[in-house]
Parts: structure tokens; C-alpha cells; sequence
């Protein structure tokens, strides 16, 4: 009975020093993705203008947007004509 109390309380200690170190370094971490979530975010930005320029350039005439057919829809019966054509 006293090794399955070692053992869990082993475990135990090591689960506590991992989770102690985690919560040490995540904050760092949380920290350092901020410049980085920054950088993209002005380059969405910068995206969004030059499509909105190019989109007022050509009138507001975008890319016509198509609803699927029925042959794309990836379902049993189309997967399953695809791999029936030679």
C-alpha cells in the first residue's frame, strides 16, 4: 500500500513541478506572440485597403461569386464516381 502512495505522490510532484514551470514561462510566451499578432494584423489591414482599391478601380465589380454544384460537393456518391474513372 505505502509504493502505490510513493508512486501517486511522485507523479503527483512532478505534475506540480511541470504545471510551475508552465505557468512560469506562459505569460513570456503570451508576451512575446503580441509583436507578431501586431505585424499581421497591419498586414491584414494593408490587404483589405489594396482590395478596396482595386475594388474601386474596376467600378465595384468583384469576382462573381458562384454557387457550388452539385458534382463539387464532396459527398459519397461524387467520391465515389471519382474513383471509378480510369
Amino acid at each position: 500500500m505505502e509504493t502505490i502512495f510513493g508512486s501517486v505522490s511522485i507523479f503527483a510532484v512532478l505534475f506540480l513541478v511541470v504545471l510551475c514551470i508552465l505557468w512560469i514561462l506562459i505569460p513570456f510566451a503570451i508576451f512575446g506572440i503580441k509583436p507578431l499578432l501586431s505585424a499581421i494584423l497591419a498586414e491584414l489591414r494593408r490587404a483589405n485597403e489594396l482590395k478596396a482599391h482595386e475594388l474601386s478601380v474596376r467600378g465595384g465589380a468583384g469576382v462573381p461569386v458562384h454557387p457550388p454544384v452539385e458534382a463539387d460537393r464532396p459527398t459519397l456518391k461524387n467520391i465515389l464516381a471519382e474513383v471509378k474513372q480510369p
